[in-house]
């Protein structure tokens, strides 16, 4: 399905950045995505012409057309409106039961934007307030409203009390937005915050230099060997080893993900039939997946996902061989988060190869210039995505659809896996 543009802007063709940002709750398990897109900074590609209704509408379009499922899984997924959009009425395009209508702060506060918003609440949409502020006329769309979202970082600690307090008292959700620090997180949660937006929960807090446990110890020894020149027979014998992980390796390679015509029973089995490069690939998704139990979950599927943006730019620029390369780069880009220890550390006890190492710890090289690219993108860092896409040579609309593929892919994964391990 695809969104009526206007007729002076059907045919307009926009050049831009997704990303989709998680809103997680006060257990730190992820609620929603909000979806984010910039358009590039060209004449070409976003003429003065074109309206941002336009603009959001081309990103709907394309996200309708990819499924929405495939970019936010089974959670919600917030959509910025603007007046138009909501006078419009294109809310009518979307399935009620994923998209959270997020309403701009500077929506017009007239009566046909509160008329759509009553429309949209009858339909069984939720709908969010963005960056609140009190304003004249505003009281309607509280009322309406499910969600407030307060900037937590332009909004005084004092006034910050106060909404929380009101909203409460309304039976309102309170989101804080711009959560960039566990210690802010940590002050949120005190606050009485019910959601929170921001990558928070992927910087680096080494606390204190305590021994990494010993399960993780384990599965960081069966992940180092992943990285040596090994044969299949030693690679299943390391696995055999382990019998949880080795469990969870053969449920996981029996399940729809992989839609083997028979089951297989042992590991020597399954590294025949994937082969020592998809099997080393297996592992170290699984082994990190497990060693991150203790972590926020958003943490695993944030890794993971840069792990296959960075493998699918990878094999575009140069084939199979780079694409395993970054992702391994990209998987461990977040291990010292994951392990809450030192980089050099990790990566003393797991020896990757130069090209690889370098890109993890100073970004340099093709592998560091794609992981750059990829935190570039998750930060919305326009002007430093069009550098990196230059020196690597990669199109804008080729950096879209690997975003989408790469997004769909980590989707069905966990998807299945969890499925699986049920």
């Amino acid at each position: 399905m695809n969104l009526p543009f206007p007729n002076s802007q059907k045919n307009i063709t926009i050049q831009k950045v997704l990303a989709r940002q998680p809103i997680l709750d006060r257990h730190q398990k992820t609620f929603a995505y909000e979806l984010l897109f910039r358009t590039e900074k060209t004449e070409k590609a976003f003429p003065s012409q074109i309206s941002g209704e336009a603009a959001t509408l081309n990103v709907i379009n394309s996200l309708l057309s990819f499924g929405l499922e495939n970019i936010v899984g089974n959670k919600k997924a917030f959509i910025n409106f603007t007046t138009e959009l909501l006078v419009e009425e294109y809310f009518n395009f979307l399935p009620q039961e994923i998209v959270v209508i997020e309403i701009l702060e500077n929506v017009d506060l007239n009566s046909r934007t509160i008329e759509a918003c009553k429309k949209a609440k009858k339909q069984g949409f939720q709908l969010a307030l963005d960056d609140f502020f009190f304003r004249e006329g505003i009281k309607p769309l509280i009322q309406l409203s499910d969600i407030i979202k307060i900037d937590f970082q332009e909004t005084s600690k004092d006034q910050i009390r106060r909404l929380t307090r009101y909203f409460k008292a309304m039976k309102k959700s309170t989101l804080a937005e711009k959560v960039e620090t566990t210690a802010e997180f940590n002050e949120a949660l005190s606050l009485n915050f019910d959601y929170f937006q921001g990558f928070f929960f992927s910087r680096p807090q080494i606390v204190s230099q305590r021994d990494i446990p010993a399960y993780k110890a384990s599965l960081l020894r069966i992940i180092r060997e992943t990285q040596q020149e090994t044969n299949l027979e030693k690679m299943s014998s390391l696995i055999a080893q382990d019998l949880a992980l080795s469990w969870k390796l053969l449920k996981f390679i029996n399940s729809a993900f992989f839609s083997l015509r028979a089951p297989v029973s042992s590991i020597s089995r399954a590294a025949a039939m994937l082969g020592e490069r998809e099997l080393k690939r297996w592992i170290m998704l699984i082994a990190i997946s497990e060693i991150a139990t203790d972590r926020p979950s958003e943490l695993v599927v944030q890794a993971t996902l840069r792990a296959k943006f960075a493998e699918l730019i990878g094999q575009k620029l140069g084939g199979e061989s780079l694409g395993l390369k970054a992702f391994t780069a990209g998987i461990f880009s977040l291990m010292d988060v994951i392990l809450q220890r030192p980089m050099k550390e990790i990566l003393e006890k797991v020896p990757l190869e130069d090209p690889i190492k370098r890109a993890i710890v100073d970004k340099s090289g093709k592998i560091g210039k794609i992981i750059q690219l990829i935190i570039s993108c998750e930060n919305m860092d326009i002007e430093k995505i069009d550098i990196l896409k230059s020196d690597l040579g990669i199109s804008s609309n080729d950096l879209e659809q690997i975003y989408l593929q790469a997004l769909k892919w980590t989707n069905k994964f966990f998807s299945f896996y969890m499925t699986a391990l049920k």
